[in-house]
């Protein structure tokens, strides 16, 4: 409901996906799309939906740890037949390179200016908070010295 306020709003939305490399991981996206598309968010704004991790490329190139795709799994057929027997858990994946990627389609996203403007914001609300937290603190003591 809140991205579907979101969307009527005229904001874009931006949903990033980091999910193990398995038949129930790879679903999970395809299960999310679908979903989106019944609540009327979908075809997804520009933004959209977007995984960012994991990728069968990524076994090899960060030398992740392969399991077997579970037989027990419905869609181990399908999944094994576009992918190959070989799955990988999210957590497999280095912590610097789970962040990098985070950080770069979190910096996709963003608009600087508005981003810079609100860190202007905060920050002169945190100095406003400051400067009353000192202003209290001080009538605090004051009254301390005249209940003496």
């Amino acid at each position: 409901m809140r991205l579907l306020q979101q969307k009527y709003d005229g904001k874009k939305i931006a949903i990033f996906y980091l999910g193990d490399w398995d038949p129930s991981g790879y679903d999970i996206e395809r299960d999310l799309r679908q979903r989106l598309a019944l609540a009327g968010l979908g075809p997804f704004t520009p933004m959209g939906l977007r995984r960012i991790a994991i990728f069968r490329e990524d076994i090899q190139k960060f030398r992740l740890p392969p399991l077997r795709v579970k037989n027990k799994d419905p869609r181990a057929n399908g999944f094994k037949r576009r992918h190959g027997n070989e799955a990988v858990e999210l957590d497999a994946l280095p912590p610097s390179e789970l962040r990098a990627r985070l950080r770069r389609a979190i910096d996709a996203v963003i608009d600087r200016d508005a981003w810079n403007r609100a860190q202007i914001v905060e920050n002169a609300q945190r100095e406003t908070c400051k400067r009353y937290a000192g202003v209290f603190r001080d009538m605090v003591s004051a009254e301390g010295d005249y209940a003496e």
